[in-house]
Formats: C-alpha cells, sequence, structure tokens
C-alpha cells in the first residue's frame, strides 16, 4: 500500500497548502518532509470525475486487509465456541478459565477495530465518496495510540484471577 499511497507531483501540489502551515492542524508539517508522508489523492478534478486508479487500488487494497483478516477471526472465533461447547471441561475452575479466556480474545480482537481501523477507515475512504470529517482526523491518533493500555485492562476485566486473585 505504501507505494499505491506515495505522492506524486498532483497530490503534492493538491496537498501544498495543508503542508505550507496555512491551515490549522494539531500536527506541524512543512513541505519539505511531505514526500515522506502516505498521501492519497483520489480524484483528478471535481470528485468522480476523473479516477486516480494508484491511490483508489491502495484504499481497497487496504480495506480489503482488514476485511480479511476479521472475516478470519470470524471463523476462528466460531470453531472456537463450537469446540468448547462439545469438548466439556473436566472441571469447572478449567471451563470458567476457558470462557475468560475466549472472551478476553474477542475483546482483544473487537477494541481494535472500533479504535483504530474504523477512524482510519473513515479517514481513507470518505474523501472517496466525496466526504470530509475533520473531527475523525484529530480524534484517530489518540485512539489509536489508546490500543496498548486498553489491551491489557481488556485482559485484568476478563479474567476474573486477575481481579479478585486466586
Amino acid at each position: 500500500m505504501n507505494v499505491l499511497m506515495r505522492p506524486d507531483e498532483e497530490t503534492l501540489a493538491a496537498n501544498a497548502i495543508f503542508f505550507a502551515g496555512n491551515t490549522s492542524s494539531p500536527v506541524i508539517h512543512r513541505i519539505e518532509t511531505a514526500g515522506e508522508h502516505i498521501q492519497a489523492l483520489y480524484w483528478s478534478g471535481e470528485t468522480f470525475s476523473r479516477p486516480r486508479w494508484k491511490s483508489l487500488i491502495g484504499a481497497f487494497d487496504a480495506g480489503f486487509v482488514i476485511f480479511a483478516t476479521y472475516t478470519m477471526i470470524i471463523i476462528c472465533a466460531y470453531f472456537i465456541s463450537k469446540y468448547l461447547r462439545e469438548h466439556v471441561a473436566r472441571s469447572m475452575k478449567t471451563l470458567s478459565l476457558h470462557h475468560q479466556l475466549y472472551r478476553s480474545l474477542l475483546c482483544q480482537a473487537i477494541y481494535p477495530f472500533i479504535s483504530t481501523y474504523s477512524p482510519l477507515g473513515v479517514c481513507m475512504f470518505m474523501p472517496i465518496l466525496g466526504f470530509s470529517f475533520d473531527w475523525v482526523a484529530i480524534f484517530c491518533p489518540p485512539l489509536c495510540v489508546s490500543h496498548p493500555l486498553f489491551d491489557a485492562l481488556i485482559l485484568i476485566f476478563c479474567m476474573r484471577e486477575y481481579r479478585f486473585g486466586s
């Protein structure tokens, strides 16, 4: 995707105002470093007028990877759930531990989708349709960096032994 979203002359010209510092942004960008950023210009001119296929393919490639990953997660979650129903654990404590681990794995798979992939998907796919949600771009970085914190907290809250001790 990095190659497909690499800025060319038309992309750099369209984003020059942003990199010149003329727009308000919580992050300071400079025109000298503009080529180091992944940038996508989906349309030349007006929305839906002249498609720029490299950027569109790059966006749909990223979407496909996320879709394929979460499809695999759903399939694996189904098979794990089916296995846990069919193979009853020898003790109630083992059964409880299996359910807690299963619940924590599901939560650890769902949280990145909510905190990272969905906002980034909105930032990436809404411009394709001609929409812009600036507030999503402002909230994306804090949501993305919150993932390691909440990943550990999910495990602590889902596992009874971590909350109450042995």
